[in-house]
């Protein structure tokens, strides 16, 4: 069990941006208001905490809040991906690195296990 590589998040982050779709079915991002929230009451936290990750849709593979919610640590020391409820949802994508130094309230991970 380790944490996913940067390549790994590359290859998995499908780039939706809520606010040109004006949809946030993927993610809890600043001033995403197009809101798709599957559990009503958490309206409210939006964009100021994490959310339950069953709060938005899966991604087309299945995985739940690749973007946005909680940028998730990789296996380089320093360096998350996916964004989070603090940034806004241009941050999420692939290309985009979020550093950190400390636990923060927006940092989570995510492992990955490897099958032989």
């Amino acid at each position: 069990m380790c944490l996913p590589t940067i390549d790994i998040y590359e290859m998995v982050i499908e780039n939706k941006d809520s606010i040109t779709q004006n949809k946030c079915y993927l993610q809890n991002s600043l001033n995403c208001n197009g809101l798709q929230v599957t559990k009503a009451k958490e309206h409210k936290y939006l964009d100021k905490s994490l959310l339950r990750a069953d709060s938005y849709y899966p991604s087309d593979l299945g995985l739940y809040c690749l973007q946005g919610n909680a940028s998730e640590m990789t296996d380089m020391k320093g360096i998350a991906m996916g964004g989070s409820f603090k940034d806004y949802a241009r941050e999420s994508f692939k290309d985009k690195k979020q550093m950190y130094t400390k636990p923060e309230d927006w940092l989570g991970f995510r492992c990955l296990i490897t099958l032989k």
